[in-house]
């Protein structure tokens, strides 16, 4: 993580077009999440997201272009540490998991262990919320997370409603220098 915590930003547009997909890929498997990245044909590849990097928990919002992002057995396995949750807030999403396939609606989420294949498919440009949590510091604050995974949380779940102002509210005005403060922020 940045050493003062601050919030990354990345945008597809500072990037050449023929580097766009490579440079998402490098910057997503370092800070939040590996996976194999494809564009849609005949679509842009297009990113306009913000990262939050803090003990136990790292997590992304933005705008994301037509593509389809995989987690396979491989990639999975060699990152399979922590759960994900992954939040549809705005346009067609669809998940494949190991129970199927299914569309995430607007609002609602989909819990995840790492270790877990799963394929994410945006057929068109929409917005996302990504977060990765540490499996032990999770488990402090939801016991045997493990049992949860492969779940889709629907968006009238008041938590997952107050986990996605939280951290969307976490923007660069937030000031988390001081250790005290980015332990109270994530417990």
């Amino acid at each position: 993580p940045p050493s003062d915590f601050h919030l990354l930003r990345y945008a597809s547009d500072w990037i050449a077009p023929a580097k766009r997909v490579e440079a998402w890929r490098t910057i997503l498997s370092r800070k939040l999440l590996k996976a194999d990245i494809a564009t849609l044909p005949g679509q842009p590849f297009q990113v306009d997201a913000s990262l939050r990097l803090l003990p136990g928990v790292r997590f992304g919002f933005g705008l994301f272009g037509a593509s389809i992002s995989r987690r396979t057995r491989a990639i999975a396995a060699a990152d399979g540490e922590g759960f994900l949750l992954v939040v549809n807030l705005e346009g067609t999403f669809r998940v494949c998991g190991p129970d199927g396939e299914f569309a995430l609606e607007e609002g609602e989420g989909y819990f995840t262990a790492c270790s877990e294949e799963a394929t994410f498919i945006r057929p068109t440009p929409g917005r996302l919320l990504c977060a990765r949590f540490d499996g032990g510091q999770l488990a402090e604050i939801v016991p045997a997370p493990g049992e949860y995974s492969g779940r889709v949380i629907r968006r009238d779940c008041d938590a997952l409603r107050l986990a996605i102002v939280y951290m969307r509210g976490m923007d660069d005005t937030l000031g988390l220098g001081d250790p005290e403060l980015r332990r109270l922020a994530v417990t």
